[in-house]
């Protein structure tokens, strides 16, 4: 009989022990593990990535639930641009308190800043240095913060919102959905084959003297480029028009594989700015700032309709 009791010791011990090891596993998928005390607000951080040190901005929402996964907005500055300045420009750092999710802004490397978002005038060979930085940043605020790696949404402007179109093609599997603001898309090697339709909304101003709308160069026709991710996206060919103020046009296509919509709007006489932007642009460069639509307000309605599913 002692030997049963033995047997049966054993096996509520293996039991227990494989519990605790699928929890234990459910945590670290979920980055919900024990975390130390997280101050809230805005948190200056590094990584050191092969021999190059990267720099990123966070913004730590106070309203917050430390048991909750917390959804992750990241936002990408232009060519000659910075964190800081995309942050300020872009006022996400405000719906990241209201809302309850992480704001960050990755800072791009050399002088002036720029991002390798693929092939373009400037850049001849491809370089993966940005995509490993953008990599071991979701590993690090996934093993930092409780963060919900079903939620994790990519923006940018200009040269940023490039590097946000690459992590769409390229990194589907992590990022939910994009939003692009005056986009300067390269070309990417072996073209743009993401793993799954990945919803998108663009903003582009049809007076962008520095992206043109109708293309220029390798720079694509805007218009023509949204029509290409409905194409991708698998969405019906007819759009919706949507209710807008005067100064802004907006189509959506619908009935996309996946529900992966896309949304264009243009900006009647806009020029390369973030709609919506209160802070000081000099128009006689960048042209007019649209105030009658905030496109990160707006791209945070989009994003908010979309998760992840089967993260790992």
């Amino acid at each position: 009989m002692a030997k049963y009791w033995h047997f049966g010791l054993f096996m509520c011990l293996c039991l227990l022990g494989q519990h605790m090891s699928i929890s234990r596993a459910q945590e670290i998928a979920t980055g919900c593990s024990s975390q130390p005390t997280i101050i809230p607000g805005v948190i200056e951080q590094s990584l050191e990535i092969g021999d190059l040190t990267r720099r990123y901005r966070l913004y730590v929402p106070e309203n917050r639930d430390a048991n909750r996964p917390l959804p992750v907005v990241m936002s990408f500055h232009g060519f000659a641009s910075s964190a800081a300045q995309q942050a300020e420009w872009s006022n996400w750092d405000a719906i990241a308190e209201r809302e309850g999710f992480i704001a960050v802004y990755p800072q791009g490397s050399g002088f002036p800043p720029r991002w390798y978002n693929g092939i373009n005038e400037f850049t001849n060979e491809d370089d993966l240095r940005d995509m490993a930085f953008v990599q071991a940043l979701l590993d690090t605020l996934n093993a930092t913060y409780c963060v919900d790696n079903t939620r994790i949404y990519a923006t940018g402007f200009s040269a940023g919102a490039g590097m946000a179109y690459r992590l769409a093609c390229e990194l589907a599997d992590r990022v939910t959905a994009i939003g692009t603001v005056g986009g300067a898309y390269s070309q990417l090697p072996g073209d743009c084959m993401p793993a799954r339709p990945i919803p998108i909304m663009i903003f582009h101003g049809d007076d962008d003297q520095v992206v043109p709308y109708d293309g220029r160069g390798t720079l694509p026709n805007i218009p023509a480029w949204a029509a290409e991710w409905a194409d991708r996206n698998q969405c019906a060919t007819n759009t919706e028009t949507l209710p807008t103020p005067e100064s802004v046009i907006g189509v959506q296509y619908s009935d996309c594989a996946e529900n992966a919509d896309v949304v264009f709007y243009t900006l009647v006489e806009g020029g390369h700015t973030w709609p919506g932007q209160t802070a000081n642009a000099p128009a006689f460069l960048v042209g007019a700032v649209n105030q009658d639509i905030d496109a990160s307000e707006t791209m945070w309605v989009f994003f908010s309709q979309y998760t992840l599913e089967n993260t790992p």
